[in-house]
């Protein structure tokens, strides 16, 4: 017996993941530049 409600619907603007993932991305080249000093 699976309830169907332990699955999350994600209803976000395009505009708002795209941000969110330019900030990860940010994130990520910020992470590899304090790995190297």
């Amino acid at each position: 017996m699976k309830k169907s409600k332990s699955k999350y619907k994600v209803n976000k603007p395009k505009k708002e993941l795209s941000y969110v993932e330019k900030l990860e991305q940010e994130v990520y080249q910020l992470r590899m530049e304090n790995d190297l000093l």
